[in-house]
């Protein structure tokens, strides 16, 4: 069940200019900003909250290993195939300079990348993944704690000593629905805030994290995803609120548009300027093979315009969406600048392209396929 949400209750009723006793319609407001939040997900194919998990990637070399398709936010450990544990004072953490980590280089003196028999999925990285501009600032302090007694691991539900308070920050309420929290290692979604009695009801173990007990005044700190991304969440979640039922929208691209599928649409009379907002930054340039290298060029009016070198994996076969496909070539990318076909045992295309609407196509020169990648995006901006 999705239950991340790039903006609060307390935010949206505002934005809303609901009056305070106007709670009626509390469950409908959380799950739009839900569903804009899945949504969001889904059209810059990333995570703007963050994950607990551990991901494999292929061995390609003992010194570099690139999170291809994936952003790190905050690096635990690195396994190697044959079951070692990476010595964390060799690892050099690529990137993370107010953004995500998009690799790791190994001190060679110190430890390197291994495998046994195979290569494929043969290092285990686990951490924190996600994006964001300002990681480390992306916890703020509720100024709150867990109540005196401590909680249990199973416990759904707790006293603080202020919902309605301010926060570190000044801002208040200091709890609502749509937050997700942070007490010790556990990550929870505060599902319902009763000022009344200052309760939270919350959902356990969330994004990963593992449900854990609690001591009295361990301090509870709160996720803030990025500024613009709450803003997007915001508008996205009020057109979905003011729209709903008012007709089906996973239906074929509109003239001049081009979507991948329509599984991944987003309604045709979506705001225009959220569109743009998602495009600009370029956070959809992420190859869902894999991404080499990229950095910003320069800005033209409302787009970006980037630099990307992709590898896509060739297939003669359709793929899951977010694959190499030979299906028809529609998607959010514009045509490459420039290509060239790297030899076997890779077997890639290197693509340049520009980060706009349609899709990098192409054709391999002894086939008449064309193979195309749809948008998944990572880098820097």
């Amino acid at each position: 069940m999705q239950l991340n949400s790039y903006a609060t209750l307390s935010a949206f009723r505002q934005r809303l200019a609901l009056a305070a006793a106007d709670t009626g319609d509390d469950d409908r407001l959380l799950a739009k900003l839900r569903a804009a939040t899945a949504q969001i997900d889904r059209y810059t194919a990333r995570s703007f909250a963050p994950l607990i998990a551990t991901r494999r990637f292929n061995w390609h070399g003992a010194r570099t290993l690139l999170l291809r398709g994936y952003d790190l936010l905050e690096l635990t450990s690195i396994i190697n195939g044959d079951g070692s544990t990476v010595d964390p004072t060799a690892i050099i953490a690529l990137g993370g300079v107010n953004g995500p980590i998009i690799g790791i280089e190994l001190d060679l003196t110190k430890a390197f990348f291994v495998y046994l028999t195979t290569r494929t999925r043969a290092l285990s990285v686990t951490g924190v993944w996600g994006w964001h501009d300002d990681y480390a600032n992306a916890w703020k302090l509720s100024t709150d704690s867990i109540p005196g007694g401590g909680i249990t691991s199973s416990a759904t539900s707790f006293t603080v000593a202020s919902v309605g308070g301010a926060d570190a920050w000044g801002l208040t309420p200091r709890f609502t629905p749509g937050q997700l929290i942070k007490v010790d290692a556990e990550y929870m979604h505060i599902v319902a805030a009763n000022s009344g009695t200052n309760t939270l009801t919350v959902v356990r173990a969330a994004n990963g994290s593992t449900a854990a007990s609690h001591a009295a005044a361990a301090p509870i700190s709160i996720y803030v995803p990025p500024t613009d991304i709450t803003e997007i969440a915001l508008r996205w979640a009020g057109w979905l609120y003011k729209t709903e039922d008012a007709g089906d929208y996973a239906g074929p691209a509109a003239s001049g548009d081009s979507l991948v599928t329509a599984s991944s649409m987003v309604p045709p009379a979506i705001p225009r300027d959220l569109v743009t907002a998602l495009l600009r930054p370029c956070w959809m340039i992420r190859a869902a093979a894999s991404m080499v290298n990229f950095r910003s060029r320069r800005r033209q009016g409302p787009r970006r315009w980037c630099n990307i070198w992709l590898p896509i994996y060739c297939s003669t076969r359709p793929l899951a969406p977010g694959k190499v496909s030979a299906a028809p070539c529609r998607g959010w990318w514009t045509s490459s600048t420039t290509t060239r076909w790297r030899s076997a045992p890779t077997q890639n295309w290197e693509i340049r392209c520009t980060c706009r609407r349609s899709i990098a196509c192409t054709s391999r020169p002894s086939t008449s396929a064309a193979f195309c990648i749809t948008a998944a995006a990572s880098g820097t901006r």
